[in-house]
């Protein structure tokens, strides 16, 4: 029927979506071939995804029906005829419905309720939804068919015959290959039996299909028409190195196309499972630096951990100085870019007592500088300034820059004003005198101009395994957590984002006003519940959850995640 369907209609004319619980049978179509009516393959049994496909057409349906208000047209039909454009039907394919239906839990409800929409206003605007099952179980809510008018129904038993046909006449084919009644008169209830209509429907072998399927394609690269396909295999999981390429030819569009610049480094997390608009069919996330956007991985399974790290690393390689501080030394090889791999056990012992060193300086860098770039507030003796510079060693062809003089006298009054204290005592021991300050500017190229955020180089620092390091998830200190706190809500401001893993958040609560994102391979209950959000209803092996707190309608998507290698 679908390839009927495809023979009969150009690809301007109709699209398909399909989606298939078991996999297998949709899969085909999405492997080999690409058929330029077909928009997109859910070859997964993951609710989730069926849900973005359905909301994805649901969308469009109700953007269709504005479109059709504004020029006058009630329907398909009269929208051709008033504008002289084509505008393709739209058609869901649901195979195994029970299946999905079955593994869908929570999300049942929504998937019957998005049936029932189609069902309902999905005929004027070109919209319909076609569903295939072996069985009629109780997980198929009644709601999700109730509005289906068309019924149709291959050699079943007698009660399958009944729920479909409103008789039993579908028994009679049983073992009968292709012998289908259809009858459109169910809903109107009362005997449905005389309004039995029996088909012969046609075979497609699998040699068939593979000469059928290709003839489509070439009719559609005959008349230039290039297909877009969206294909969700769940069983098709890439390795870290399969994955490599893939992250490189999404950043060089990016590049190209101006998506990249020193404002918002994308990280390339893995395939979606979700219908995505993205160009590259990726989940991305962006640091900008305008927010809190430090990262925290989630799972018990370090190999999981080490996969994420590699590609987060690989993604921002170039872009940031990254650092790696770990109480598994194992982890250090997943972020081969790292100009600093130190072993780190206890919070309160080096490299970790100092770790916020960089930060505090830079911070307190662009606070002095907010002070001294103001002329109207600071005012200086052009004798104490030079007494200043003489002393502390500033080079004599900064001697008549305002901006400078202004530093001068500010870095030395924030010493001795209490108003200041907080950003002066955690960097005291960072500056000797004057000349360190002057140092700085001439580091970040701001002897004339003001130091700002833009003026330091990004540097991502990679932390964990947060669970084993003493101070934060085991024999957890609050004053060492909290240290860390603070840093993670302030590092933003100095270029610094912060990329921490645990196999576990228990201690680590209060680190969550310090984060925005968070992924979770192997949902626990529990850990969710420290970061005040709801665990997905099921995760399959292959899949990871990105969790977004400043993402108020839609905080969690899941996505594929990459394998270290390959296990027989």
């Amino acid at each position: 029927m679908l390839a009927a369907l495809c023979y009969e209609y150009a690809p301007w004319e109709l699209n398909v979506a399909m989606s298939d619980a078991k996999i297998i049978e949709f899969k085909k179509y999405g492997v080999g071939h690409l058929i330029p009516h077909i928009t997109t393959i859910a070859a997964t049994a993951d609710a989730d995804f069926v849900v973005s496909v359905l909301q994805k057409a649901y969308d469009e349906m109700n953007m269709r029906a504005k479109i059709f208000g504004n020029v006058g047209a009630s329907n398909l039909k009269s929208f051709r005829k008033k504008t002289g454009l084509a505008m393709p039907r739209y058609l869901i394919l649901m195979d195994e419905v029970e299946s999905t239906f079955k593994m869908a839990g929570k999300k049942a409800q929504k998937i019957a309720d998005l049936i029932d929409g189609f069902a309902r206003l999905g005929r004027a605007a070109g919209f319909h939804i076609f569903m295939a099952t072996q069985n009629m179980s109780s997980d198929i809510p009644k709601s999700a068919i109730g509005q289906i008018r068309n019924r149709m129904c291959l050699g079943a038993n007698p009660s399958v015959s009944e729920a479909i046909l409103g008789n039993g006449g579908a028994s009679e084919n049983v073992g009968r290959i292709g012998r289908l009644i259809v009858n459109t008169e169910v809903m109107n209830g009362g005997n449905t039996f005389p309004h039995n209509i029996k088909y012969q429907t046609p075979y497609l072998s699998d040699d068939d299909f593979v000469v059928e399927m290709k003839e489509l394609e070439a009719m559609g690269q005959k008349v230039g028409y290039k297909p877009s396909l969206s294909f969700y295999d769940e069983e098709a999981i890439d390795t870290v190195e399969e994955y490599q390429p893939i992250i490189d030819k999404a950043l060089a569009r990016m590049a190209k196309v101006g998506e990249i610049d020193a404002h918002n480094v994308p990280v390339c997390l893995g395939h979606p499972a979700f219908v995505t608009e993205d160009p590259d069919s990726l989940l991305k996330i962006n640091f900008t630096h305008k927010d809190v956007e430090n990262v925290i991985i989630c799972s018990t399974q370090s190999s999981h951990v080490a996969a994420h790290l590699h590609n987060i690393a690989y993604s921002v390689r170039g872009s940031f100085t990254e650092l790696h501080y770990s109480s598994d030394v194992d982890m250090f090889q997943y972020t081969h870019m790292a100009v600093a791999k130190e072993e780190a056990r206890d919070a309160s012992q080096p490299p970790l007592i100092s770790l916020e060193a960089l930060v505090r300086k830079r911070l307190f860098l662009t606070y002095a500088d907010n002070l001294a770039k103001n002329e109207g507030s600071i005012s200086y003796t052009r004798d104490k300034v030079e007494e200043i510079f003489k002393k502390d060693g500033i080079p004599q062809e900064a001697w008549g820059n305002s901006l400078m003089c202004r530093r001068a006298v500010v870095f030395y009054a924030v010493q001795k004003d209490p108003a200041h204290a907080s950003m002066w005592k955690p960097v005291s021991a960072m500056f000797s005198n004057f000349k360190d300050y002057y140092d700085e500017c001439v580091k970040y190229k701001s002897v004339v101009d003001p130091i700002t955020v833009d003026k330091f180089g990004k540097a991502m620092y990679f932390l964990g395994d947060l669970s084993k390091i003493i101070g934060y998830g085991r024999d957890s200190s609050s004053k060492m957590v909290g240290n860390l706190k603070k840093l993670l809500q302030d590092c933003n401001r100095a270029a610094v984002v912060f990329v921490l893993y645990t196999r576990s958040m228990e201690g680590l609560n209060d680190l969550q006003s310090g984060l925005r994102y968070a992924i979770f391979d192997s949902p626990d209950s529990k850990d969710w519940a420290r970061l005040r959000t709801e665990a997905p209803s099921s995760l399959l092996d292959s899949l990871a959850v990105l969790y977004d707190s400043l993402d108020p309608i839609n905080p969690q998507k899941k996505f594929k995640r990459t394998l270290l290698q390959r296990t027989i």
